[in-house]
Protein backbone atom coordinates (compact mmCIF):
# COMPACT_ATOMS: atom_id res chain seq x y z
CA UNK A 1 0.00 0.00 0.00
CA UNK A 2 1.09 3.74 -0.62
CA UNK A 3 0.79 4.09 3.46
CA UNK A 4 4.26 3.63 4.23
CA UNK A 5 6.49 3.58 1.06
CA UNK A 6 9.37 3.86 3.55
CA UNK A 7 9.80 0.37 5.10
CA UNK A 8 9.27 -1.25 1.45
CA UNK A 9 12.46 -0.38 -0.26
CA UNK A 10 14.61 -1.64 2.93
CA UNK A 11 16.71 -4.18 1.94
CA UNK A 12 16.23 -7.20 3.61
CA UNK A 13 19.02 -8.48 6.26
CA UNK A 14 18.08 -11.96 6.13
CA UNK A 15 20.69 -14.21 8.17
CA UNK A 16 22.81 -11.38 9.22
CA UNK A 17 23.56 -12.12 12.55
CA UNK A 18 24.06 -8.62 14.59
CA UNK A 19 25.07 -7.92 18.24
CA UNK A 20 24.25 -4.91 19.56
CA UNK A 21 25.64 -3.17 22.58
CA UNK A 22 24.02 -0.51 24.20
CA UNK A 23 23.54 0.84 27.84
CA UNK A 24 20.39 2.20 27.15
CA UNK A 25 17.03 -0.23 27.09
CA UNK A 26 14.80 2.25 25.18
CA UNK A 27 17.61 1.92 22.20
CA UNK A 28 18.47 -1.43 22.05
CA UNK A 29 15.05 -1.97 21.60
CA UNK A 30 14.27 0.12 19.20
CA UNK A 31 17.27 -1.05 17.18
CA UNK A 32 16.24 -4.98 18.07
CA UNK A 33 12.90 -3.66 16.22
CA UNK A 34 14.09 -2.04 13.44
CA UNK A 35 16.89 -4.86 12.50
CA UNK A 36 14.11 -7.55 12.79
CA UNK A 37 12.02 -5.75 10.33
CA UNK A 38 14.61 -6.21 8.27
CA UNK A 39 14.89 -10.06 9.01
CA UNK A 40 18.16 -10.03 10.50
CA UNK A 41 18.93 -11.99 13.34
CA UNK A 42 19.64 -9.63 16.61
CA UNK A 43 21.16 -10.40 20.23
CA UNK A 44 21.40 -7.75 22.76
CA UNK A 45 23.90 -6.87 25.60
CA UNK A 46 23.92 -3.56 27.80
CA UNK A 47 27.22 -3.69 28.64
CA UNK A 48 30.72 -4.33 26.64
CA UNK A 49 31.85 -6.80 29.31
CA UNK A 50 29.05 -8.77 28.25
CA UNK A 51 29.73 -8.15 24.22
CA UNK A 52 33.21 -9.74 24.49
CA UNK A 53 31.57 -12.65 26.36
CA UNK A 54 28.90 -13.44 23.52
CA UNK A 55 31.30 -12.72 20.68
CA UNK A 56 33.13 -16.22 20.82
CA UNK A 57 29.72 -18.00 20.81
CA UNK A 58 27.38 -15.93 19.02
CA UNK A 59 29.37 -15.39 16.02
CA UNK A 60 27.82 -12.19 14.90
CA UNK A 61 28.22 -10.25 11.31
CA UNK A 62 28.29 -7.20 12.52
CA UNK A 63 28.60 -5.62 15.97
CA UNK A 64 26.93 -2.48 16.53
CA UNK A 65 28.33 -0.73 19.89
CA UNK A 66 27.44 2.56 21.11
CA UNK A 67 30.16 4.60 22.41
CA UNK A 68 29.26 6.01 25.63
CA UNK A 69 28.55 3.67 28.46
CA UNK A 70 29.69 3.39 31.72
CA UNK A 71 32.32 1.12 32.75
CA UNK A 72 33.71 -0.29 29.35
CA UNK A 73 33.14 2.11 26.57
CA UNK A 74 32.69 0.92 22.93
CA UNK A 75 36.44 2.49 21.93
CA UNK A 76 37.66 0.08 24.65
CA UNK A 77 35.62 -2.12 23.72
CA UNK A 78 36.69 -2.23 20.03
CA UNK A 79 40.08 -1.93 20.99
CA UNK A 80 39.56 -5.38 22.81
CA UNK A 81 37.70 -6.84 20.48
CA UNK A 82 40.91 -6.40 17.62
CA UNK A 83 43.26 -7.74 19.97
CA UNK A 84 41.37 -10.94 20.35
CA UNK A 85 43.18 -14.35 18.99
CA UNK A 86 40.04 -15.95 17.78
CA UNK A 87 39.80 -14.38 13.57
CA UNK A 88 36.59 -14.80 13.75
CA UNK A 89 35.91 -12.44 16.68
CA UNK A 90 39.22 -10.18 15.84
CA UNK A 91 37.53 -9.67 12.55
CA UNK A 92 34.07 -8.76 13.11
CA UNK A 93 32.48 -5.74 11.69
CA UNK A 94 32.05 -3.03 13.58
CA UNK A 95 29.63 0.12 13.24
CA UNK A 96 29.72 3.21 16.37
CA UNK A 97 26.84 4.37 17.50
CA UNK A 98 27.28 7.86 18.78
CA UNK A 99 25.90 11.20 20.31
CA UNK A 100 28.44 13.33 18.60
CA UNK A 101 28.86 13.87 15.18
CA UNK A 102 31.83 15.50 14.43
CA UNK A 103 34.48 14.45 12.54
CA UNK A 104 36.95 14.26 15.25
CA UNK A 105 34.31 11.61 16.81
CA UNK A 106 34.19 9.46 13.33
CA UNK A 107 37.69 9.49 13.37
CA UNK A 108 38.67 8.23 16.76
CA UNK A 109 35.91 5.93 15.75
CA UNK A 110 37.52 4.77 12.66
CA UNK A 111 40.95 4.70 13.98
CA UNK A 112 40.07 2.75 17.30
CA UNK A 113 38.79 -0.03 14.83
CA UNK A 114 35.24 0.22 13.65
CA UNK A 115 34.56 0.25 9.96
CA UNK A 116 31.45 2.72 10.06
CA UNK A 117 30.50 5.69 12.38
CA UNK A 118 26.87 6.48 13.30
CA UNK A 119 25.81 10.14 14.84
CA UNK A 120 22.39 9.72 17.18
CA UNK A 121 19.43 10.17 16.52
CA UNK A 122 19.87 6.95 13.99
CA UNK A 123 16.76 6.39 11.52
CA UNK A 124 15.02 3.32 10.31
CA UNK A 125 16.41 3.53 7.12
CA UNK A 126 20.00 4.68 8.28
CA UNK A 127 20.64 1.93 10.52
CA UNK A 128 19.11 -1.10 8.29
CA UNK A 129 21.21 0.42 5.02
CA UNK A 130 24.72 0.60 7.02
CA UNK A 131 24.10 -2.56 8.24
CA UNK A 132 23.48 -3.93 4.89
CA UNK A 133 26.13 -1.81 3.38
CA UNK A 134 28.83 -4.11 5.70
CA UNK A 135 27.86 -7.08 5.13
CA UNK A 136 27.80 -6.95 1.30
CA UNK A 137 31.74 -5.40 1.62
CA UNK A 138 33.12 -8.31 2.60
Amino acid sequence: SSSKPLVEVEESLEGVRVLVVDDSPDILQLIDLWLKMAKAEVKLVSCGSDALKELPSYHPDILLSDIGMPGMDGYELIQRVRKESEPEVRNVRAVALTAYAKDEERTKALRAGFQMHISKPISHAQLVSAVAALVHSS
